[in-house]
C-alpha cells in the first residue's frame, strides 16, 4: 500500500516523463521508485550494515548482560541468546522509528 505522499511521487515522475516523452518505467526506475531484484539486494545489504554497525557500537559484555547479569562466565548459548534478544530489540526500534 502506497501513502498518500508516495503516490503524488509515483505521479508526478509519470507526468514528467509524459511530458518529456521519456520512458516511464526507466523514469521510475531512475527515481528510485521500482523495487527490482537490484534494489532488494541493496537493500538487503544496506540491512546488514546497519545492524553490524549497530552491533559494533556495544560490548560483548554489555550484550550478554540483557540475558544474565551476573557478570558471567558466559556460554556460547548465553551469546546466541543475548545476539537473538539484541536483534529482537533492534528490530522494534527500528519498526517503532518508521511509524
Amino acid at each position: 500500500m502506497l501513502s498518500d505522499r508516495d503516490w503524488t511521487t509515483v505521479r508526478n515522475a509519470l507526468k514528467d516523463a509524459l511530458r518529456l516523452g521519456a520512458d516511464q518505467t526507466e523514469t521510475l526506475n531512475r527515481a528510485g521508485l521500482l523495487y527490482t531484484e537490484q534494489r532488494r539486494r541493496e537493500v538487503g545489504v544496506e540491512v546488514l550494515s546497519r545492524f553490524a554497525g549497530e552491533l559494533a557500537r556495544w560490548q560483548p559484555e554489555e550484550i550478554l548482560r540483557h540475558v544474565d547479569r551476573t557478570g558471567g562466565p558466559w556460554t556460547p548459548t548465553d551469546m546466541y541468546r543475548a545476539l537473538t534478544m539484541f536483534l529482537d530489540e533492534y528490530i522494534e526500534m527500528t519498526v517503532k522509528e518508521g511509524k
